[in-house]
């Protein structure tokens, strides 16, 4: 029985994510990992992969402001602006503690070394999400060398703002990606994915 117990300990559930690096990427959207821009962050932003300095060029654009359609239309150039609305917006709903708003914590964003390559942002480490019901998070924040950062200045932006807008209706109204019917069968689907290895730990400790 005491084998048992151990045997079972070794099984169950490990961390049950892709890591989003140079392989995420080429697997994903093509090309080969060395291709791959991956920015990454705790306390300092930096490239985990290949080089930062597309990021940079693309924060130079942002810290000029982004007020002016030129500047908005330059900075699309490298930034895939309804990926960042989206990831935001998710930010928003799950109401992500160690997120974007806590120093931009577990930043990860990507891009291809292509003419036609613009960074877009993966959700990394999001299990601190949905703890209280009524709270805002991620919301009106400025980081330097963020995200976040690109959210300010883009706000600046009355194209922006109603495009922002379109996307909250899409994904919150009318059976989209985030009203409750759609949330909780994604939910449950996961639920059902780890359902053997949950019960499997629960037996090792029969």
């Amino acid at each position: 029985l005491e084998f048992r117990r151990v045997l079972f300990r070794s099984w169950g559930l490990y961390n049950p994510v892709e890591k989003s690096d140079e392989h995420f990427g080429a697997d994903y959207f093509g090309g080969e990992p060395e291709e791959w821009d991956v920015i990454v962050r705790r306390s300092v932003t930096e490239a985990g992969a290949g080089t930062k300095t597309a990021w940079d060029q693309m924060m130079a654009i942002a810290n000029a402001g982004l007020d002016r359609a030129d500047r908005y239309a330059s900075i699309q150039d490298l930034l895939d602006v309804d990926d960042l609305i989206d990831y935001f917006i998710y930010q928003q709903f799950a109401t992500n503690h160690d997120g974007p708003d806590s120093n931009s914590n577990n930043l990860r964003a990507m891009r291809r070394r292509s003419p036609d390559g613009r960074f877009r942002f993966h959700v990394w480490d999001m299990e601190y999400t949905m703890w209280y019901a009524r709270e805002h998070r991620n919301l009106d924040f400025d980081v330097d060398d963020t995200p976040g950062h690109i959210l300010s200045k883009l706000r600046a932006n009355p194209e922006f703002r109603m495009r922002y807008a379109d996307h909250v209706r899409k994904h919150l109204f009318n059976g989209g990606a985030l009203t409750p019917a759609k949330t909780a069968a994604r939910w449950d689907a996961r639920a059902q994915e780890i359902y053997g290895a949950i019960l499997e730990i629960g037996r090792a400790h029969v």
